[in-house]
C-alpha cells in the first residue's frame, strides 16, 4: 500500500511487481497522473481497480495551458 506519489516509483526497471492497484477517488485523478502508478501493472499483468465518484469534483488542474490541451481529464472520465 502506498501513497499515489509513492507508486510512482513503483514504476522504475528494478522496482517490485504490482499485481493489485486500487486508485481511490479516481474521478479526482487525472490521467496523466493514474498512469504513471499503473505502469508497472500494466507490465506485470496485474488487476486495476478504479472507487471514486466521477460526479463529484474534477480532477484540480490550475494551469490553463494543460487545461486547453485536455489534461484535466480524469481517469474515470476516459
Amino acid at each position: 500500500m502506498s501513497t499515489h506519489e509513492a507508486s510512482e516509483a513503483l514504476g522504475q526497471k528494478d522496482s517490485p511487481h504490482i499485481f493489485l492497484l486500487v486508485i481511490d477517488e479516481a474521478g479526482q485523478a487525472t490521467e496523466l497522473h493514474a498512469l504513471m502508478s499503473m505502469v508497472n501493472l500494466i507490465n506485470s499483468g496485474g488487476t486495476l481497480v478504479l472507487v471514486g465518484d466521477p460526479n463529484q469534483l474534477p480532477p484540480a488542474v490550475l494551469s490553463k495551458l494543460a487545461n486547453d490541451l485536455g489534461l484535466c481529464v480524469s481517469i474515470f472520465d476516459r
